[in-house]
């Protein structure tokens, strides 16, 4: 299963983080260059299911995923 937030949820989940003992802000580069390179579209052609967990919390993801075991 590929989790697919938009990128606005995937930078604010990173800098809501508490429970790092370093600045998540290092990070957002890497997050800029990684995202584009990593489209929905290609792992559902691959036969992955996508989930988009933007709208979720962490329980709602938890089970979705469990929802669709592969």
């Amino acid at each position: 299963m590929f989790l697919a937030p938009a990128l606005e949820t995937v930078l604010a989940r990173n800098a809501a983080r508490t429970n790092k003992t370093y600045d998540t802000a290092t990070l957002v580069p890497m997050i800029h260059g990684l995202y584009p390179s990593m489209l929905p579209a290609e792992y559902l052609a691959a036969g992955w299911t996508v989930l988009d967990t933007a709208g979720l919390t962490v329980e709602q993801t938890v089970d979705a995923l469990l929802a669709h075991p592969e």
